[in-house]
């Protein structure tokens, strides 16, 4: 491939019979061939390994793990186990790439070795793969340091992430601890973001699709910016001890907590508010927002 590194793409997959055969189909139509395609099935009962089958590639590999994982850090950490390139891109089942995401994802990442960790901007797709717009519109930071900036909002998505070989030896795999199955990605980033500057493209390459199964489809604690992961952050030093202080982050954490109890009450629901008031008094007790914030929810107010 005239010297082109390789990539390997893993998917991780389960019961994804309806997006995997489209989902395989955007990466075999990237512009960038020097790839190796290493899908993970998860355990899946359904018809997802017939419609992985039907692809008659031999850069594909099809790798069965004995149990269900529960999550998507194992099938990722067992994807790279056997992968053999150069660097490692991130594609779940139900999302897409754009023809020339690769080919101008490892452009920067030989440009700029630095950058051990890079992502993109994506669309954001319904169910029936209709464009609902770019996530973060033009807000997406820019290549260069993104620990702190991480430690505000999630700026990626896993399915635009590529990261180098070296970069992946050096700091470590998916945490496939129980205490992160779900969160996963954004520990992982901040693990990176502490040693590394970032590479971002800021063109949309990859299309996000929101699914009511989607694993990580908004629940009610987690509108905004993500009150409960953050919250787990906050609650995990190691990941942000040295960028930002304990005051600083916790009255971050406690503005997210505001924005839950304003969103719920703007909705009259005001159970889920009044869980929101109670986090903030459990973080900052003293502080006049969560009490201002009880008042309302007590009086009906919006």
């Amino acid at each position: 491939m005239n010297g082109n590194p390789l990539v390997s793409v893993i998917i991780c997959v389960y019961n994804a019979e309806r997006y995997i055969g489209e989902c395989l189909r955007s990466v075999f139509s990237q512009t960038y061939s020097h790839l190796e395609l290493i899908v993970v099935n998860d355990c899946s009962n359904d018809g997802t390994v017939a419609e992985v089958e039907k692809f008659d590639d031999p850069r594909l590999q099809l790798i069965h793990l004995p149990t269900t994982s529960g999550g998507p850090a194992v099938p990722r950490n067992r994807g790279v186990d056997v992968a053999k390139g150069k660097y490692f891109a991130f594609l779940d089942a139900d999302d897409l790439w754009l023809p020339e995401k690769l080919e101008k994802q490892v452009a920067l990442m030989e440009a700029h070795p630095e950058y051990g960790y890079t992502h993109t901007a994506c669309w954001k797709i319904d169910d029936k793969g209709n464009r609902l717009g770019v996530r973060h519109g033009d807000l997406l930071p820019p290549s260069g340091p993104y620990w702190e900036v991480l430690l505000q909002q999630v700026w990626m998505s896993s399915s635009t992430v590529m990261v180098s070989r070296k970069s992946w030896e050096q700091l470590g795999p998916f945490n496939e601890t129980d205490e992160w199955r779900v969160h996963e990605d954004l520990e992982f980033a901040l693990r990176y973001a502490q040693v590394m500057p970032f590479g971002v493209l800021t063109e949309p390459l990859a299309e996000y699709r929101l699914t009511p199964g989607n694993i990580s489809s908004r629940k009610w604690k987690n509108i905004g910016r993500d009150y409960t992961l953050y919250i787990h952050v906050y609650r995990t030093p190691s990941l942000w001890r040295g960028g930002i202080s304990r005051r600083q982050f916790r009255m971050r954490v406690l503005g997210m907590a505001e924005e839950g109890a304003y969103y719920w009450r703007a909705r009259k629901r005001w159970a889920r508010a009044l869980w929101f008031v109670g986090q903030m008094l459990q973080l900052c007790p003293f502080a006049p927002g969560g009490w201002q914030q009880l008042a309302a929810v007590g009086l009906r107010r919006m």
